[in-house]
């Protein structure tokens, strides 16, 4: 009898530690990763220009060695703007993980984005021109410059 009453009490212990570690790893997801709030807060403390510099490694060509300190600049002064869209996303897609939303559809204009950019590489142009270019025909090399930058920016996401 003693036999069948600590083996069921060890049985049972058992099932108790299971169920609440179990119980631990879906109350620790379910404040965490299955909440919006938490990954967009968590993204808004990520460093963006940091991974941005990572993920482009851009390297300083000799015609435009300006180049770098423009896109440094913008995704500077951009960060803050693409948190907001990462949040907006983030929010959308959990909603539609949810069923809260029938469709996942998020449209981000890069209007601010390419006009921000477009305005750095103005001013970069006009503080230290490339040689053989006039300050008539800077508006002209700025053009073509920023053509060749932003040429393959989509204007919605």
């Amino acid at each position: 009898m003693k036999f069948l009453k600590s083996t069921a009490i060890s049985l049972l212990s058992f099932l108790l530690f299971l169920s609440l570690s179990l119980f631990g790893i879906v109350y620790m997801a379910g404040n965490t990763i299955l909440t919006p709030d938490f990954v967009v807060k968590e993204l808004n403390s990520l460093d963006i220009p940091a991974l941005v510099k990572q993920i482009l490694q851009i390297q300083p060509s000799p015609e435009a060695p300006y180049l770098t300190g423009v896109i440094d600049k913008t995704v500077v002064e951009l960060e803050p703007w693409a948190k907001e869209q990462a949040g907006i996303f983030i929010r959308s897609g959990y909603a539609y993980l949810l069923g809260k939303s029938e469709t996942l559809s998020v449209n981000i204009s890069t209007t601010l984005a390419t006009s921000r950019l477009k305005e750095n590489l103005t001013e970069a142009i006009k503080a230290s021109p490339p040689p053989g270019v006039t300050p008539s025909t800077i508006n002209q090399y700025t053009e073509q410059a920023y053509q060749q930058i932003a040429g393959d920016i989509p204007q919605t996401i």
